[in-house]
């Protein structure tokens, strides 16, 4: 009996001492990872000696490109720009009234001109199978909205292994399925029509030195190009 009032009268102590000192917070440690360069920004900014010893250990989502050129910069406005690569310098022309009708049907909006553009032996070549679009020659750069952009930029780091797929709509209004993708080409780079581009040049009959108009809109939250062949200038 007396060893039963003991032990109780040793638990009611221990309550007491309990209840007077309150137990430290504990805090819930959350490892972080470094998924994007954005969350690199976020954090506070280390001392100059760490910095140097664990910017090898911590993983971003950025391919090294140490052997090819520059990523082109992004301007003010979040658009592609070519390093060192002057703009196209052409006029805008208003919208053409084929296009307008066009974009009406498919209840589209939003027209951008491309450019204008002489085919290369490269952009027939059905070994290469591309249509390039030098970036220092668009005509409206923010042809892109804020999520292509994201893919195309994705892309060119190699996250994502194709671009935006987009439809081509020919002057015949037959239609193409591609796929655009920003690639380093020597000191420049270049956008790419992809994945489907030879059918086009197949059935459009196009070869080297034929010239054409590239244009873009948006329907649906699709991305469209349209494009029409030039007809060569008359001979007197």
């Amino acid at each position: 009996m007396e060893t039963k009032r003991s032990v109780v009268e040793a638990m009611e102590r221990e309550d007491r001492v309990f209840i007077r000192v309150p137990r430290k917070k504990r805090t819930l440690r959350i490892p972080i990872t470094y998924s994007s360069t954005e969350a690199v920004a976020k954090e506070d900014p280390p001392k100059a000696e760490s910095s140097k010893r664990n910017s090898k250990k911590r993983p971003l989502l950025v391919h090294p490109l140490e052997q090819q050129p520059k990523k082109p910069k992004r301007k003010a406005n979040g658009r592609f720009d070519d390093a060192g690569a002057s703009s196209s310098g052409e006029t805008k022309e208003p919208t053409p009234e084929w296009l307008l009708r066009l974009i009406r049907s498919k209840n589209g909006e939003n027209p951008k001109k491309i450019l204008n553009k002489g085919l290369t032996a490269s952009d027939v070549d059905f070994g290469k199978h591309r249509l390039s679009i030098p970036l220092s020659k668009i005509v409206d750069e923010d042809f892109l909205n804020p999520a292509e952009e994201r893919v195309v930029d994705l892309q060119y780091r190699k996250i994502l292994k194709t671009g935006v797929d987009a439809t081509l709509v020919a002057s015949d209004l037959r239609e193409f399925e591609l796929n655009l993708r920003l690639w380093p080409m020597g000191n420049t780079h270049l956008f790419n029509l992809v994945s489907g581009w030879n059918d086009v040049v197949k059935n459009c009959r196009l070869k080297e030195n034929d010239q054409i108009r590239l244009w873009s809109f948006h329907a649906n939250d699709k991305l469209y190009f349209a494009f029409v062949p030039l007809l060569p200038p008359l001979i007197p």
